[in-house]
Parts: structure tokens; sequence; C-alpha cells
């Protein structure tokens, strides 16, 4: 494979030295060379949503559009790889102890046509010295808690050492006490698996004692019911997703102060979650907002250890600064902290929902996780509908003010700062409720131009065969076959009809096929129509994918 081009030289990784991994290392390396991570963009982690949770704080973080970027653990760079693709301006360099990752990594590196993006098959603990460089966010994402102790303490010497001075790093780690009743599945597993040679037998076995686990009946005791249902939810998981969170060899959960007081150690200050709602004790009603305010005594990180007891967390997604910003952070959030950012959501209308005049709820929306929102005044109503309509994009608050002052009766007639603190509050009220995202640019959903063009990463995949593609807001979409036909064909060069071109040919050359039920469509007229349908219906799914540019 061709070396890929260098980036610049204030982050480079040096190439000179062969690195490799100890024993217990090359062991990690091994499995995941033998059954492979899906490698796929979180959201969470994004530079842009660290830039986010900063700002809200009241820092100044480094442009994300123009960062140098390191991610430690980077698969096969479906996280880190989007980054570059999007923000030219970006450097980006991912290190993996896995050959076989990078090495795929590479191959749509190279489809793509990106050229500010090094990944690197190197072990974190050998690699520390190697690194070269600061970097104004540092991305640890599934790592921290699969491996050794010694490589979870090079990670966060790392981000000590190559954090620059205003950067914000990123580490996602599995947390008691919710793990507590996951480690009796995963040792049940493990124990149930032991000796077998593949990852398929062990994968096989795994499975077969958490099928047996979620029919038992018997048992109705506490531990029963628990017992049961994290057999349940783990059992619904893909196979690559069981075998590294439940049959590898390192998992290693441990409480938020322990991981703090690591943190600590080397000077590096808790500045708070990926997203505000992991961390706002008001969405547990204010009862426990109450007691948790007396019991921790204001102290964020007593407040968050108490939030994990309480809420029986498994999982945290942590932001760190150098201790020298803990002074600049301010938590103290307010209508006004809405101002900066762009707002989307995810948002549906309820389709069961019948209003009741003079009753309350005026409406009820829906969001992606099932969860209902009953909307009980006419400024949320009109606020919901606005993010909405501009689905799946973003809208900047000043557009959002103008929308609302033409649409919400007698809204206009109040000042300018009284309008902004009402939709700065009721922004609060939806952030912290987890239904809404907050964003440093505005994103507009692109229209479907006369030669319609798809983002260059989605492309490469869908070349590249993938059945899911990375969109513009960080975020993996599932592609149909049929629809990564057409997505294949969005490189700018063709209009509609050369489009349904394509498409009929491949419906009559067998590469694609329609049915009647059991019965394969051959007629070339139904078939042609069928390629404008279709073509009309994919570049619309496309286009709210968030997978086509202007």
């Amino acid at each position: 494979m061709s070396a890929l081009p260098p980036v610049a030289t204030s982050v480079a990784v040096q190439t000179g030295t062969q690195i490799g991994a100890n024993a217990d290392n090359q062991a990690i390396a091994d499995a995941y060379d033998s059954v492979p991570y899906q490698s796929k963009p979180f959201a969470q982690s994004a530079p842009e949503q660290l830039a986010v949770m900063a700002t809200l704080f009241g820092l100044t973080p480094p442009d994300f559009r123009n960062a140098r970027v390191l991610e430690l653990g980077c698969s096969a760079g479906g996280n880190l790889i989007p980054l570059a693709a999007k923000y030219p301006g970006v450097k980006a360099v991912g290190l993996d102890i896995s050959k076989v990752e990078i090495e795929h990594g590479q191959e749509v590196i190279k489809k793509a046509g990106i050229n500010n993006c090094e990944l690197k098959a190197l072990d974190i603990v050998k690699a520390q010295a190697e690194i070269k460089g600061q970097f104004d966010y540092i991305i640890c994402h599934g790592v921290f808690s699969w491996v050794p102790e010694p490589v979870r303490h090079a990670i966060l010497d790392v981000i000590r050492d190559h954090l620059s001075p205003t950067g914000v790093a990123y580490v996602s780690y599995n947390v008691y006490p919710g793990w507590k009743t996951r480690e009796v599945i995963r040792e049940m597993m493990m124990f149930h698996a032991n000796g077998r040679a593949t990852p398929a037998e062990k994968l096989q076995q795994a499975k077969a004692i958490l099928e047996y686990t979620k029919n038992l009946s018997a048992e109705q005791s506490t531990y029963g019911k628990l017992l049961r249902d994290e057999a349940a939810q783990v059992g619904r998981a893909e196979d690559y997703y069981l075998y590294h969170e439940y049959l590898e060899i390192e998992n290693n959960p441990m409480y938020f102060r322990d991981f703090i007081s690591l943190a600590g150690a080397r000077k590096l200050a808790y500045l708070g979650e990926a997203g505000l709602s992991d961390m706002a004790p008001q969405r547990l009603g204010k009862e426990v907002h109450d007691t948790l305010g007396m019991l921790s005594g204001g102290n964020i990180l007593a407040t968050e250890q108490y939030m994990d007891f309480f809420t029986n967390r498994t999982f945290r997604q942590t932001l760190l600064v150098h201790e020298a910003q803990t002074a600049k952070i301010n938590r103290g959030l307010s209508p006004q902290s809405m101002r900066a950012f762009a707002v989307s959501t995810t948002l549906f209308p309820d389709p069961e929902f019948k209003p009741m005049a003079g009753q309350l709820p005026l409406a009820q929306y829906k969001d992606n996780f099932g969860r209902s929102l009953g909307v009980n005044s006419a400024l949320s109503l009109a606020l919901i509908k606005v993010l909405v309509e501009a689905k799946p994009g973003s809208m900047a608050f000043g557009k959002m003010v103008q929308k609302l002052k033409a649409t919400v009766a007698g809204l206009a007639a109040n000042s300018d700062e009284a309008i902004n603190d009402a939709i700065g509050m009721e922004l609060m009220n939806l952030l912290v409720q987890n239904v809404i995202k907050l964003s440093l640019e505005e994103t507009v959903t692109p229209a479907i131009s006369a030669q319609p063009k798809a983002y260059r990463l989605a492309l490469a995949q869908a070349e590249l065969g993938q059945n899911w593609a990375t969109n513009l807001l960080h975020q993996p979409v599932s592609i149909s076959p049929a629809h990564r036909s057409v997505l294949a064909l969005l490189d700018g060069t063709r209009d509609q009809a050369a489009l349904q071109a394509e498409l009929l040919a491949q419906l009559k050359d067998g590469r694609l096929t329609a049915n009647r039920g059991q019965e394969r469509i051959t007629a070339e007229p139904e078939l042609a129509q069928l390629s404008r349908q279709f073509c009309a219906q994919a570049l619309h799914d496309l286009q709210q994918m968030m997978v086509l540019v202007a």
C-alpha cells in the first residue's frame, strides 16, 4: 500500500522506528485483528461537541475546523477520518494496535482522496515517546476500560503531555456501580466459553448461556430479575460488540472518583461530560436534585459520583482540560448561554396524540428513543415546530428568534432582551432533557442539485460496498443495497436523467432486481418507470440522511 502523505511536522508521529507491542498488548491486537470492531463515527466525541461543552462552560476552545486532532485507539479511523474529510484545515492523527484495522482505514483514506489524516499501527505504551507536538483535541473512545493498567496510564500521560493549553480531551470508560451486574454476565460468559479456540466458538457458547439465562423463569428474586434483564439487553448486541465488550481479555470498570484521581495526579481537571444531560441532576426530579446539592455541598465531583450511585450509571464520556483552565470554568448556565449556538432536534410529532380543547398538553412529540415530550405553552410549541422544520439540519439562535417573532402572537411586543431570554430558557429545558443538540455552526440541509453530489467520504464508502455511510453530522446512517447503488453514482457528473438511465441498466443486467411478489420484473417500460420513481425517492432519502452536498 502506498505511503500516506505526512501531516504537518508539528503534529507528526515519527516513522523511522518500528514500534511493537508486548505480549499482553499483542493479545489484544490479535483479538481485534481476528474480530474487527466496526469503526464508526461517534458524534459525542467529535471536536465540535467538545468545543460546544467548553464554550458552554465559559472556556475558549481551539477552532475545531482547523484543529490538530489525535485519536488513541482509532480502530479503522471511522471516528477520525470524517473530521479530516469534512474540514480540510484539520490535521488528524490516529493510533491503534490493530494492523488489520489500520490498513482498512488507510484504504478508505486513499479511496476518498483525503490527505490530512494519518493512521498508524502502534502500541500506545511503546509509541508514547514517538508522538510529537501538541493537539487541540485528543479522543480516546472505547479504549480506556479495555486495556491493561500500563496502557491506561499511558493514555492519560499522552493527554497530559500533548494536549494544547486550551485543548479538550475526551475519554470514555465503563463505570461502577452500573457495571457490577454486568460483570456477573461477563464472567458467566467467559467461564462458559473457556477453552474454546476460535472467536466464533467463544461467541457461540457465550450466546448460548445468555439465551439460557434470559429464559430462566423459576428465579423470582431481585437478583434473578436483574440477571435476566441484563442478559436480555446484552443478547441484543451485535457479535463484534459482544466479543470485545464481554469476552475481551481486559475490561476494567472503575468508579468516577478513581478516574478523576488518576487524571488529577497528572494535573488534568474535570470539565464535564460530553453531553449536558448526563450531568444535569434536575432531570432526576426536584427531590433528587435538592438531595444531591445537600450531600455534595456544591462540589461538582461529589455530585457526579452521587449521580452514578443514584442512577446505576454504567458508562461515562468525560472531558478533561489542563488544571490551569479550572479557574475559568463556569458551569452556572443561564438563558444567555444559548445565544452562541445553532440548535437541532430529532423530535417528531406523535402520530397517536389527539389534543383536547382547553387541556394540556397542546401537542406531544417523540424522539428516536421512543420517549414522549408533552408541550404545554405556545412558545414551546412554536420553537419545537421551527426546529422540526429545520431537520435534519440546525438553526442559528438569531434566525430562530426572527422566525418565532413572526409566528408567536404577541412575542414581538416584548423587548429583544426579554425575547432572547424566554427562548434561551426554553432551549435550556430542552437541552437538559436531551431532546436538542447544540452546535457552533449552522447546518443547512443541502438541496438536491441538478447534478447531485455526495459527501466524498460517503461516496467512497458506497464504492467500497459498505452497508452504512458517514453523514455530514458525524453520524453513521444505514444504506440499503439499492440506495448504495445510487449513492455510488453521485460524483456530481450526472444529472437525474443520467442517474435514471444507469439504474435502468443495472435493473436490466441483474445488478439490481425488482420483484412483484415472487416474480422478477423484466419488462423495460415498467423498469424504466421504476428507475424514475426510485431515483427520486433515493435522492430524497439521501438528502434527509445528510450525505448530499450543495
